[in-house]
Parts: C-alpha cells; structure tokens; sequence
C-alpha cells in the first residue's frame, strides 16, 4: 500500500495512501463550503470520537482574509492554549504559538508555497488544481510544523467529519441557536455514537490550580555554592527565527533561556528549550546553571512575567532566593536585542523550515 512522508516519519507510521485520500475528500468539501465566510477562529467546535474521551477543538482560520485553515487543537489542554492565547501579551503570544503549540492543520495555500511532498500527495490523491494547493501538517509542543503521520490523519479526518456534519445540518445557520453565547464558555460540540454524528451544547468552565512544583530532579541541588548570599540576576527567554534540524527531520524551535547579571549585564550560558520540556524544568535549569558559574547564589532573581515568578516559586523556596517580577530589565533586554541581531544575520543559512 502506498503512503507518504516515510523518509520524513521515520520511526513514526506514514501517512496511508487510503486515509490520505480520505483527507483530500474532506478538504475539498471544507473549502467549498468556505466557512471562513461566516466563522471567527475563536467560534471553536469540539468534536469527541469516543464515550468519555477528551474532545479535540477545532477552528476556522481565514475571517481576516488571510491564511484560510482548519486548526485541530487536542484535548483539553489544546483548549487552554487557546483560551491562554487570547490574553496574553505579544511576547507570550509569541512564545505560546512557536515553542507551546499542539495542533493539526489543513491549510489552503497558493501552490507556489507547496514542497514536493504535498504536490506529490495531491497527485496521488487526485486533488484538482483549480482548489489551489493543500498542506497537511501536525505541531507538537518544541517542534515547528512538519508532516501528518497515519494516527495524526485519523485525527484530522474525524474533526472534518464532525465539522462537515456541522455545517450540513444547518445549525450554522440557524437563527434559533445561539452556538456561541456572548461572555459564556459554551461551545457546540460533535459527538459519534454508532457511526453517527449528533450535536450538543459542552460548558467549558477550567479550573486552574496552581501547586508548588519543583521542576528538576533534587540531585540538581547538589553541589551548589555555600555562603552568603548576593547580587540579583535577570532571567527571560527568547524564541530565535530559526530551528534545529538535519534534511528530512522534524525542525526543533530553537527557544532559549537567558541569565544576565542585574548590575554588569554579564551573559550566563543560555539553556536551549528541549522539545517537549516544560517551561519550568528548562527556566530553573537556567537559573541553576548561572548560579554555579558565578559561585554564588543570589539574593534575588528578577523575571519579566508573573509565569516565570510562578514556576520558579518552589526552587526559591529550596535554595534560598527572593523571585521578583519586574518589566523592564534593561540589562536582560539588551542580551535579547543582541541575540535577535546574531539569529537575524546567520539564521537563514543555519535554519531548515518548512511552512
């Protein structure tokens, strides 16, 4: 049987010729409807494939004129990233879209923007020329977008389903369903049961907790400096233009964690972002790692954003220093702007990307 991306999904299952197919029917059928026309990418649908399993959300890009799309986010976590996306600032914005992101995409492009792979997928798969060209593309969390595997097309395949029995049963246009209440965490929501898609109303209400955690192994304690304490130093991170990977693999974001001396602006080591790490083990590592190059803990560590004070809160509690959420840190924002000119000039010929 044939399939696609094997070179590029090595160790993964490839994209199957049949669900690929599958695929391109949908996609077809969703840019004919262009439900862009009357949908905003916040109207989320979520859609549960089994009893008691978490819903996927899915949401209609292109109202804006621009970039027409039906993003997949899994889970009830994809649903918090989004919900996190609406509030946040441009620099968190940025990071939360690059290095936290989890979705699956069907995108619409000019066939210009296409690599061969897609061309060759549309060919197999009949797709005609006159819908222009489609991309089908998976994003996990540290990772810059790359190519469906099998399970990830079932995915996106059960979501257009679902979606496309949305638009078909006319609720979309009904003047006497409100699917989206103003000021409500309501949403529509698809549901199989036998083969079949049926719609209901599911309440959204998150509850956050937020608990002490400490983000690295206790062994990473050991052998810090003893002695009195001082000085402060910045901690930030920064998302560079660029990425990490060879020819055929999956393009890692390169997402550092950076430590600058609050009075003499002295650049520690930066801690490059594992893919999939959480934010708080590579944060701590970064403070960690600034701490036994100066041989000295300090008084105080200064962050630019109530997160980073958040995470950090346990590790300050360990080791013995006072986190504090400031602004503008002049020092940490010239080691920024720096590190941006350098990605600026060399990432175009370091960094392999698709879109």
């Amino acid at each position: 049987m044939r399939t696609y991306f094997a070179d590029q999904l090595v160790g993964e299952e490839p994209l199957r010729h049949g669900t690929a197919l599958r695929l391109c029917s949908l996609a077809a059928e969703v840019r004919a409807a262009e439900p862009w026309e009357s949908l905003s990418e916040s109207q989320l649908i979520a859609v549960q494939t089994g009893e008691n399993s978490e819903p996927d959300f899915v949401s209609v890009l292109g109202a804006a004129g621009e970039h027409r799309a039906i993003f997949v986010y899994p889970g009830i976590r994809g649903y918090a990233w989004r919900q996190d996306m609406l509030s946040a600032d441009p620099h968190a914005a940025k990071r939360l879209m690059i290095a936290e992101n989890d979705s699956l995409q069907v995108s619409f492009v000019p066939k210009h923007e296409l690599t061969n792979l897609d061309t060759d997928l549309m060919k197999g798969c009949r797709w005609k020329d006159a819908m222009g060209g489609v991309e089908l593309r998976s994003v996990r969390r540290g990772w810059l977008p790359w190519y469906v595997n099998e399970e990830e097309g079932e995915r996106l395949c059960s979501a257009l389903e679902a979606f496309m029995a949305l638009v078909s049963s006319g609720h979309l246009d009904s003047k006497d369903l409100d699917l989206w209440p103003e000021g409500q965490p309501v949403l529509p929501m698809l549901v199989r049961k036998n083969g079949k898609w049926s719609m209901t109303m599911l309440n959204m209400q998150l509850t956050r907790v937020n608990q002490p955690r400490l983000w690295v192994p206790q062994e990473h304690l050991r052998g810090l400096p003893a002695g009195r304490k001082s000085g402060a130093i910045c901690l930030g991170d920064i998302v560079l233009p660029s990425s990490i990977g060879g020819p055929n693999e999956r393009p890692a974001v390169v997402h550092l964690f950076v430590v600058a001396d609050n009075r003499s602006g002295h650049a520690f080591p930066p801690t490059l972002r594992q893919p999939g790490t959480p934010l708080g083990a590579s944060a701590s590592e970064a403070v960690l790692t600034a701490i036994r190059e100066r041989r000295q803990i300090p008084e105080k560590v200064f962050v630019p954003e109530p997160l980073f004070a958040e995470v950090l809160g346990e590790l300050a509690r360990v080791v013995g220093f006072e986190v504090r959420v400031k602004r503008h840190l002049p020092m940490l924002d010239e080691l920024v702007r720096e590190l941006s000119r350098y990605a600026e000039q060399h990432g175009e010929a370091d960094s392999q990307t698709i879109h």
